[in-house]
């Protein structure tokens, strides 16, 4: 081995054969756990190859014909491998083995020597340092008796297993060649038969005082792929070291790694399953299947009317780009959507699609793009690379329908409203191409939205013939779940939506218990129910309104939000505004601006005309993920939820 180390091709074959063992192990172990549980196996064979990474540990001047040429003290190399084993198991964890193998344990023992030499050319003297080496070809017959014991399952499909016993080898050959070199200078050279060279043949031939056995031990980690009962494919890694030296006169060892992999074919005997038990005929009435009857009996209650508070996914109008990239990142969408996400970090990557059908919905509007970069020692194309952002925004607009003539582009080297340079999370979002809309309104955050809603009780009758005690799982609509343990009249309250134009609605019932499932439904005239009207509902509404970048000011669409929500409140509700800024910067400033936050915006609210309202302000630890651009551009914001006034 000249160009890699031992250790490099122990490395080598260890990754190659451990993802051998991992693939063993999960479908071996499951073949194991659930394989025949009535076959025995006798005898069984395996055949295997791969290769032997050797290595000396040695104090070797010369033997036989080796000239002395310094003592050499280690070396490595690599080898084939074949083995084949006969293997009897002498119970379910324990097996004694017997193979036979030939093996290569070659190698390459190595020295460096260094004397001064005069160079008569620059008239002074010169170090040389040269190489002294010994490539060995070792030839071997080896054979192992080992104990195999599983340590996962049983010997037939254990998974993983090992194997320890003695090894003993008979070389069947030894050759060598030896070689001197001159490592450095470049300059210097042998001369032999009067040529110049750097490297010669000192001496070759057979290594005559090699030892005629060598005597050691073997450990070795096996496992088996089980392919059928009687066949696995067999990996198995094995240390061995020997005792003694393998030539004569000197000290010269031997120990090594094997990498194998082969095929195991097993001798397998199956018992015969005893016959099953005659039947037993018991004289008697046959007892029912579990029944369960259930039908409705009527239902009571109302259909609740009135208007429900929205509030729609928040909005980052901008596309967010690589560093030094002005291609649309791939996780953005640029096809239409059929609906928009309820995620707003995910709904932040339909921002193409929405803002081309804002413009679709609206023909007097048009469309600013306007580019920008993280400044130019990160971007040094500068207002290039941000026009080339703007463009890309725009060829996605354009192949979503909208016209060339309804959008600009614009780039400048820092975005109008930058994040803080001095934080890379501020860099990444200058890295943007803003969206900015003109005459039509981005989103409307806040709505009122008509709803209906059917609340009562359903009776029902149930009847079952199983004992008393036995529960019942009842169910209706799979919204509302009761357990009962007697039978008779039962009542289940439920609430579900309805569609507001419907006159009737059909309502499923479901009982389940003690292996017996009923389902029954009924058409109910939703016109022959009574009405009720119910106040604005605001349940799980909150409005999410953005905010600059380390401001605290309204921005004209944060204020015309801020109207639709005022419009659309009865008097005396009350509005629960939380501040809210992002992870960059101090704890302390982040935690003042999202309280001069919240103030701004109840102070804006209560200037407006109409109805009062009542206020809670303060600050939230609720975020978006801080992990994402939009995340931090969302979480720089207010927060308001609604408690409309009780009648």
């Amino acid at each position: 081995m000249h160009g890699r180390s031992i250790l490099e091709c122990i490395f080598e074959a260890m990754r190659t054969i451990l993802l051998v063992f991992l693939a063993a192990l999960l479908p071996a172990t499951a073949q194991w756990q659930g394989g025949t549980p009535r076959a025995t196996e006798t005898f069984a064979i395996r055949l295997m190859g791969g290769i032997v990474a050797s290595n000396y540990t040695a104090n070797l001047t010369q033997t036989g014909t080796i000239v002395d040429c310094g003592a050499l003290t280690g070396g490595s190399g690599i080898g084939p491998s074949i083995s084949a084993i006969a293997e009897i198991p002498f119970s379910p964890t324990l097996g004694l083995g017997l193979g036979a193998s030939y093996v290569g344990r070659n190698g390459t023992l190595k020295n460096n020597g260094q004397f001064l030499l005069r160079d008569l050319a620059n008239n002074r003297d010169v170090l040389v340092t040269t190489e002294h080496s010994v490539a060995a070809t070792w030839s071997c017959i080896e054979v192992q008796p080992d104990l195999r014991i599983p340590l996962i399952g049983e010997t037939r499909t254990s998974p993983l297993g090992i194997a320890i016993g003695p090894r003993i080898a008979f070389p069947l050959s030894a050759t060598y060649t030896q070689t001197e070199s001159i490592v450095e200078p470049d300059n210097a050279y042998l001369v032999v038969d009067g040529q110049r060279v750097q490297s010669r043949t000192v001496s070759s031939g057979d290594i005559t005082t090699k030892s005629s056995v060598l005597f050691g031990m073997s450990a070795a980690v096996e496992s088996k792929i089980l392919l059928s009962d009687g066949w696995a494919i067999a990996p198995q890694v094995s240390f061995d070291y020997f005792f003694n030296n393998m030539v004569s006169d000197a000290s010269w060892k031997t120990w090594g790694v094997r990498f194998e992999l082969g095929v195991r074919m097993g001798s397998i005997e199956y018992e015969e399953p005893p016959p099953p038990p005659p039947p037993v005929i018991v004289a008697g009435v046959v007892a029912a299947a579990p029944s369960i009857d259930m039908n409705f009996s009527g239902f009571r209650g109302a259909v609740l009317t009135g208007n429900q508070l929205k509030a729609s996914v928040p909005i980052v109008p901008a596309v967010f780009f690589d560093s030094a990239s002005a291609d649309i990142p791939a996780r953005y969408i640029t096809s239409a959507v059929d609906s928009i996400d309820n995620d707003a970090i995910a709904a932040h990557y339909q921002i193409l699609p929405r803002i081309a059908k804002i413009l679709r919905d609206n023909p007097n509007a048009t469309v600013v793009i306007d580019g920008a970069t993280s400044g130019t020692s990160t971007e040094p194309e500068g207002p290039v690379l941000a026009r080339r952002r703007a463009n890309s925004v725009k060829s996605v607009l354009k192949n979503l329908g909208v016209e060339d003539r309804r959008i600009s582009v614009m780039g400048s080297v820092m975005p109008a409203v930058p994040s803080n340079q001095d934080f890379a999370e501020g860099r990444i979002e200058n890295r943007r191409a803003d969206i900015t809309v003109v005459n039509a309104q981005v989103q409307e955050w806040v709505s009122a939205e008509r709803f209906a809603r059917l609340k009562g009780d359903a009776l029902l009758n149930v009847r079952t013939n199983m004992k008393n005690g036995t529960p019942i799982d009842l169910s209706i609509a799979s919204v509302k779940d009761t357990t009962i343990k007697y039978t008779g009249q039962t009542v289940i309250p439920f609430e579900i939506p309805v569609a507001t134009t419907a006159d009737t609605m059909r309502i499923t019932a479901k009982a389940q218990g003690g292996g017996a499932t009923t389902l029954i439904d009924t058409l109910l005239d939703l016109r022959t129910i009574a009405r009720q009207q119910v106040a604005l509902e605001a349940d799980g509404f909150e409005a999410v309104l953005r905010f600059d970048y380390n401001s605290a000011e309204l921005t004209e669409d944060v204020k015309s939000l801020l109207r639709q929500l005022r419009e659309r409140l009865p008097a005396n509700s009350t509005i629960i505004i939380n501040g809210s800024a992002d992870v960059l910067g101090s704890d302390a400033r982040n935690k003042a601006l999202s309280e001069q936050r919240g103030q701004v915006t109840e102070k804006f609210i209560q200037g407006l005309p109409g109805a009062s309202f009542k206020f809670t302000t303060g600050t939230t630890t609720e975020k978006f993920s801080d992990e994402t651009p939009q995340g931090r551009f969302l979480n720089r914001c207010i927060r308001i939820r609604v408690q409309p006034a009780k009648n």
